[in-house]
């Protein structure tokens, strides 16, 4: 749906149909929402393998140049459903899952970083660990499975036409 060519990202003609892309297109900021569609939520991007508020922070700033712009895109009418409708369209049920699980694991994270132990919450905290290694576990699981998926969907010969076909 976006692509990523000579460090400029384009929407394709069959995203220019689909309507939560085409009212985007009117706006002054399409080239700016789009780049940050494509780097925060893309499949392909290079900032994939990050935490998702990681991303945008780090997105904002490399690409969009202001660590806080995400938060303007993000507040733009129709933006949150163009969100919705591109990770519906890329991701299949089970990156669906896994990219809630790991939505979890970085709430987690969130968690960590801000409490501090002592003798009222250190159970709480153990818990929470517990919990957290059940996740990480499942997303183990669950990454295995999507590159399963992935190779069995690939096509023989990376779908390029031979001198013999």
């Amino acid at each position: 749906m976006f692509e990523f060519h000579n460090g400029i990202v384009t929407m394709s003609p069959e995203a220019e149909g689909i309507p939560e892309f085409a009212a985007l297109k009117r706006r002054k900021s399409f080239e700016k929402i789009i780049a940050y569609l494509f780097f925060v939520y893309g499949k392909k991007s290079p900032y994939a393998n990050l935490f998702e508020y990681d991303r945008k922070l780090i997105v904002s700033t490399d690409r969009l140049g202001d660590p806080q712009e995400y938060k303007r895109i993000e507040e733009q009418k129709g933006v949150t459903q163009a969100v919705e409708k591109y990770l519906k369209l890329q991701l299949t049920p089970k990156e669906q899952l896994l990219a809630g699980v790991k939505r979890k694991i970085e709430e987690y994270l969130k968690f960590w970083d801000s409490t501090h132990i002592d003798e009222e919450n250190y159970k709480i905290v153990s818990d929470s660990l517990d919990g957290a290694n059940k996740l990480l576990k499942l997303q183990k699981e669950i990454e295995l499975q999507v590159n399963e998926e992935a190779t069995e969907t690939k096509i023989v010969g990376g779908g390029k036409t031979n001198l013999f076909e």
